[in-house]
């Protein structure tokens, strides 16, 4: 008899721990469910507006946040997980003309495409010299995974000089004066680093790296390459 007691015992145990199971994965379901439908995307492509080419690299922030996108090499980007509501956005590359967009409105569970086209910028002449001139080039990698950091903007501060970087971090700035710079890396999610007293000299190529420190945003949500 005790042991028909025990059985049954064990058997009500069981059955009641599966029954909570599934109740307890239900709820985990339902709200994931609900995270995903309670936001919408923006995505879309920046181009050259004489050329039509992709511009890789083109920062695509979404004004007064921290939130943001670089294109990559078709010049498409994507921003995930944007609550419902209005946005002005901007899109930003190094020697064009930045362009803004308001009143962009994100609906849930959908994605919303707004394509940029950039004209290029007249560049002015500071940095710029038709006798012997230097170089500067290096890489910008991330400063905790040591991974490289593509369409990264490297900047010479006080011109219009710099450039992007490729696919492996690696940027390269050419026809330089020689002389004295301050310099400066610049990507979406992480902190800006600047370098002061860079030396180039003439027939020569300088090397200047940079590690720059991902920005911990609200939640604790790191935006970066992953």
């Amino acid at each position: 008899m005790k042991s028909r007691v025990c059985l049954l015992t064990i058997l009500l145990s069981i059955i009641l721990f599966v029954a909570c199971t599934g109740k307890i994965s239900k709820k985990v379901t339902d709200v994931n469910t609900g995270f995903a439908k309670s936001t919408g995307k923006i995505s879309g492509q920046v181009t050259d507006v004489n050329t039509g080419e992709p511009l890789h690299g083109a920062n695509v922030p979404i004004l007064g946040s921290n939130r943001g996108a670089a294109a990559d090499t078709n010049g498409l980007y994507t921003i995930p997980n944007l609550k419902p509501g209005s946005y002005s956005m901007q899109a930003r590359m190094m020697w064009y003309k930045w362009v803004t967009v308001n009143d962009v409105i994100v609906v849930a569970d959908s994605t919303t495409t707004i394509n940029f086209e950039l004209a290029p910028e007249k560049i002015k002449s500071e940095g710029v010299r038709l006798g012997p001139t230097g170089k500067l080039s290096g890489k910008v990698t991330d400063q905790q995974t040591g991974k490289a950091l593509p369409g990264t903007n490297v900047i010479i501060e006080g011109t219009y000089r710099g450039a992007s970087c490729d696919t492996q971090g690696y940027y390269f700035i050419s026809r330089l004066a020689p002389g004295t710079y301050s310099m400066q890396a610049r990507m979406m999610g992480y902190e800006r680093v600047t370098v002061n007293d860079v030396i180039v000299v003439a027939d020569s190529t300088t090397t200047i790296n940079f590690e720059l420190s991902p920005v911990i945003i609200k939640g604790g949500v790191k935006l970066g390459p992953k």
